[in-house]
């Protein structure tokens, strides 16, 4: 049944395509473009570099100064708070691709890595304030602070002493393979790049295909913005974000902060993105999603709460 559904799902996209060439084509090119410019710059550097740190073994030194704050609320090691300081800082889908990598070079479990997913992988800082929050009266930046970075974090406490309390209990150094002991730079470096130039290519392919299906909304609720708006945030993030901003614009707050929780999960974009980067991993991206979704649905309760505050 599941095949039937899918084999239907991909002869009726085709058969869309064929419908509205222009407007796939639009749509395709748009997300080219946010890679080219946006993903490309931002994240390869940060790709490679992050690559480098762990494959030379110095995220110890480089997060050595946060240890004794990150170790005080997580009790976890510094592979696992090196992952958490950068997929806060450096944003999606960074999170997911230092989780990859440490696990690669045997810095951390499995469940350790699940642990890590379940929080440490969100939108990026950067985009947050620049893109984001101007959409927004300053009245509620804080609580979309709050639901973007604050919850994720407690979140991740919480989980760290229940869900995950046996993560880090009785768990012996992992031995690391001795063809990966005292890697060169030159090798490190080589496989850094190999690396990023592979998931960075993913990455946009995956952007540039979710881009292009924003058209089936576009043209299936031409006269409803708010239907058009939800599904292109089950699709793609940075379409979504403005189409949020027009009808937030319009005088539509209340679906606008409605919908704007579904930025914790990413849409099917991200979903696939990060199915893609851990493919070689024994990670459980289920479990991923669900707590993803349940930190999107703390973040509702909030601007629920913001809606009843701040009446628009």
């Amino acid at each position: 049944m599941k095949r039937f559904i899918l084999t239907i799902s991909i002869i009726t996209l085709i058969f869309e395509i064929l419908m509205f060439p222009k407007d796939a084509a639009y749509y395709a090119t748009i997300g080219l473009k946010l890679w080219f410019d946006t993903m490309i710059p931002a994240l390869f550097p940060f790709m490679v570099i992050s690559s480098l740190i762990i494959r030379l073994d110095i995220a110890p030194l480089i997060i050595s100064f946060l240890h004794p704050f990150l170790n005080l609320l997580f009790k976890t090691n510094h592979y696992c708070e090196y992952a958490i300081m950068l997929g806060f800082l450096c944003g999606y889908p960074m999170g997911a691709v230092i989780i990859r990598d440490l696990m690669k070079e045997n810095k951390i479990t499995t469940m350790q890595a699940e642990y890590l997913l379940a929080f440490c992988n969100n939108i990026g800082p950067v985009f947050f304030f620049s893109i984001v929050l101007p959409i927004f009266r300053p009245e509620i930046h804080i609580f979309l602070f709050i639901g973007m970075y604050i919850i994720p974090f407690l979140y991740g406490i919480i989980l760290r002493y229940t869900v995950y309390k046996k993560a880090f209990e009785n768990t012996k150094k992992i031995r690391i393979p001795k063809e990966k002991e005292n890697k060169s730079f030159s090798s490190a470096f080589t496989d850094a790049i190999n690396q990023a130039v592979s998931s960075v290519l993913f990455l946009g392919a995956c952007m540039i295909f979710f881009n292009m299906l924003r058209f089936l909304p576009v043209k299936f609720f031409s006269d409803n913005i708010i239907l058009q708006t939800f599904f292109c945030w089950l699709l793609e993030i940075n379409g979504a974000i403005t189409a949020t901003a027009k009808i937030y614009s319009d005088g539509l707050a209340f679906p606008a902060l409605f919908m704007i929780p579904l930025m914790q999960i990413g849409g099917l974009s991200c979903i696939m993105q990060t199915m893609g980067i851990l493919s070689n991993c024994d990670c459980n991206i289920l479990k991923h999603f669900l707590h993803k979704c349940i930190q999107a649905l703390f973040w509702l309760f909030l601007m629920l709460s913001v809606l009843f505050i701040f009446p628009e």
